[in-house]
């Protein structure tokens, strides 16, 4: 249900990220718009992404031989939620 994340501006740089949940097609329609404000520039690109679950992700990685699967819910390590964004995880092999 994310339509978007928050928009990054550096100095005279910004970088807008929108998606779009395509269900007709299972992908996420990913939209970014990155402006330069001093030479008025304005790059956009459009992909479909796939939106991989982590069942999906879990079993991927069990049958390329990984062990001591781990699912977090940011970079900091903390624990999954239903909330959580994004999916980090880390296997060994």
């Amino acid at each position: 249900e994310i339509k978007s994340l928050p928009t990054i501006k550096r100095e005279s740089i910004e970088f807008v990220r929108n998606y779009n949940f395509l269900p007709a097609i299972n992908r996420i329609e990913f939209e970014t718009i990155l402006s330069n404000s001093d030479t008025k520039q304005e790059i956009k690109n459009n992909i479909k992404l796939y939106p991989l679950l982590k069942a999906e992700i879990h079993n991927i990685l069990l049958e390329a031989g990984f062990e001591d699967i781990q699912f977090y819910g940011n970079f900091k390590l903390a624990p999954l939620t239903a909330d959580s964004q994004p999916l980090i995880f880390s296997a060994t092999r």
